[in-house]
């Protein structure tokens, strides 16, 4: 039997936006960011976008990324270890760490071509009942604020698809637990999903056809795909999606747009004013149950004296993302999708977890501002457009992604989840950036191990990354 919580993972306020038949304005939400749609579709509609465009020009020297590349966690009781571990306690004991957890996105992966708030998604059976995202990674924090005996500050940030569920099971966390210091970035923006072009599409099947063994399966594959590729013809590649339910025709712009988001709306201004010896922040996915306030790796990140410092794990099979790869002789996060060829994507050895540190003055020092830019911004209307400029500045550096996603649309189309074409920038492109030092730390794969669909649960349970996260946790039943 499904345990209740699955009642309240569908976004309430995406429902009220209405379906809007075919030559009908679309419909927009709150937070639909028009300006930046029509820049996406533009460049859609030209072919500068595409998932041919994803991949890096000939002739990119690529290769694995090399042992010196990625600074391994030291031995433990080392002497390295016991300096590192110090330094990272020292840090937290001054509260110079906060969490932030991104919750912007729907897991259309975690509820295959559905959409669903998967922060609110519960996920394994901990401490006598099942246990969402956003209760494990708060139950991180509030076992960290035990061991250090101070609050830490925990953001969880969100979309204008995932705003109202999150805020409201906020509300009842904080209501039971006066003491919480968790609190939401406001939801950035939306864009619109586009209908895909049949070059996209060929390219999207192209490997799953290939995987089909069947000589006859495999024909009548390639055969349901001509049937797409017509009916999206008729739909008008390029165009807006606007088929299916309304919370499946909008998406989040990539996860690049999470820190300048909390940048610009004000929150890390806050934190700040809250508490001025703020430095550090762990930034990681919903999915990335194992990431917290680790002192031994912050204790390494701080020592680095890098800018960011991206959680680097073993790659397994199912790992499909960014790696760490050196392009042209330099480290840096790359995107499966940027490969010349996409069989590439299995010479690598590690993955990016997408768990990653960030020192706050060299990030403000790259966007030119300084802390207070961002503590004066809510009332100085000149500190407001010096942050407004630096960060469209810095996204005009960060290249677009095309990217398909499934989403099902019942009964206007009979053969499964269909694939709609999203625009997104990504944070792993900030490795790439000149004059931001990046750094790479290998850390346990159970800390960053992902838990993107359904499929890796049984894993996660068979290879300890539940076990590992027993000593982690604190909820709020257990002090009774």
């Amino acid at each position: 039997r499904l345990p209740e919580e699955y009642a309240r993972i569908s976004p309430p306020a995406a429902e009220r936006i209405e379906s809007s038949p075919a030559g009908h304005p679309l419909p927009t939400p709150p937070g639909f960011n028009a300006d930046l749609h029509r820049r996406h579709r533009e460049l859609y509609l030209r072919g500068e976008v595409s998932l041919a465009g994803n991949r890096l020009p000939r002739p990119t020297v690529i290769e694995d990324a090399s042992g010196d590349d990625i600074t391994p966690l030291p031995a433990a009781e080392s002497q390295d270890y016991r300096f590192c571990r110090a330094l990272g306690e020292a840090a937290l004991r001054k509260g110079e760490a906060a969490v932030v957890t991104l919750g912007g996105g729907l897991g259309s992966r975690w509820s295959p071509g559905g959409e669903v708030v998967k922060l609110l998604s519960p996920v394994f059976h901990l401490h006598g009942r099942h246990r969402s995202f956003l209760e494990i990674h708060l139950a991180k924090t509030a076992q960290t604020s035990l061991n250090y005996r101070r609050p830490f500050q925990h953001i969880i940030t969100t979309s204008p698809l995932t705003e109202e569920p999150i805020a409201e099971t906020l509300s009842e966390f904080r209501r039971s637990n006066p003491e919480a210091t968790a609190c939401l970035s406001p939801a950035g923006f939306l864009v619109g999903r586009l209908i895909p072009r049949e070059d996209d599409l060929r390219d999207f099947f192209k490997p799953r056809i290939r995987g089909i063994r069947d000589r006859e399966k495999r024909r009548l594959e390639r055969e349901r795909v001509d049937r797409l590729i017509r009916w999206t013809a008729r739909l008008g590649p390029g165009e807006d999606f606007r088929l299916g339910p309304a919370r499946g025709r909008y998406h989040p712009p990539g996860h690049w747009y999470e820190i300048p988001n909390l940048i610009r709306n004000g929150t890390l201004g806050r934190l700040l004013r809250d508490n001025p010896g703020l430095n550090y922040l762990l930034v990681h996915n919903a999915d990335t149950l194992g990431a917290a306030l680790d002192p031994l790796v912050l204790g390494v990140h701080i020592f680095s004296k890098k800018a960011l410092s991206f959680e680097i794990i073993p790659r397994s099979w199912e790992d499909r993302g960014g790696f760490p790869a050196r392009v042209n002789g330099r480290c840096r996060i790359l995107e499966a999708g940027a490969l010349p060829r996409e069989e590439d994507e299995f010479l690598f050895t590690a993955y990016n977890s997408l768990t990653n540190w960030i020192s706050l003055d060299p990030l403000l020092a790259r966007l030119g501002l300084t802390r207070d830019d961002l503590t004066r911004s809510g009332g100085d209307p000149e500190a407001g457009r010096r942050i407004a400029a630096a960060l469209d500045q810095l996204e005009e550096e960060i290249p677009v992604y095309l990217t398909l996603k499934e989403t099902r649309l019942p009964g206007q189309w009979d053969e499964g989840p269909v694939p709609v074409a999203q625009c997104e920038r990504l944070w792993g492109e900030m490795s790439a950036l000149e004059g931001l030092e990046t750094g790479f730390i290998r850390v346990a794969r159970n800390r960053g191990r992902q838990i993107k669909d359904p499929r890796t649960l049984d894993h996660a349970l068979r290879d300890g990354t539940v076990e590992a996260l027993a000593p982690l946790l604190h909820f709020p039943e257990d002090s009774v």
